[in-house]
């Protein structure tokens, strides 16, 4: 692991904001709940990731996988400088994940699907471990995500 992912998880107690910044790359979370053993996390964001926003969202498409949900880009464009990627539609069960990628960094989410088909937002629930995983993969690290 990473020592950025390593900090953040370290960081947290309980609900609210962390942020760490380790060698230029800053991780932010806003953490609805924690224990000793996992993290329910309402929005990551992890900034400094080198390359394009192409490539690092390919990257992501990849290699991210938030509770095992593959991501697929949904939009990326370079001249707008940023992109979206979610749960690919076969995978989707009630709730979806979401990544938006833009010059600085990216931003994980999850989301679920109203019965009037609206998208509310909701919390990730992650061990600490499956949350250092995601850090670090958002950060560029070259580690897998396998949640």
């Amino acid at each position: 692991m990473s020592d950025l992912g390593d900090a953040l998880e370290k960081k947290i107690a309980g609900p609210g904001t962390v942020v760490v910044d380790v060698g230029g790359k800053k991780a932010t979370v806003d953490v609805a709940d924690a224990d000793r053993i996992g993290v329910v996390i309402e929005r990551l964001r992890v900034d400094g990731a080198e390359g394009t926003v192409v490539d690092r969202a390919n990257d992501l498409a990849e290699h991210l996988r938030p509770n095992g949900d593959r991501l697929v880009p949904v939009e990326v464009d370079a001249t707008l400088g940023g992109g979206t990627l979610r749960t690919a539609p076969d995978e989707m069960r009630g709730h979806f994940h979401q990544v938006d990628v833009d010059a600085k960094g990216a931003e994980l989410t999850r989301h679920r699907v109203d019965e009037n088909g609206g998208r509310q937002r909701e919390g990730l629930g992650v061990t600490r471990e499956q949350l250092r995983s995601l850090v670090d993969t958002m950060a560029g690290s070259g580690n897998k995500s396998e949640e």
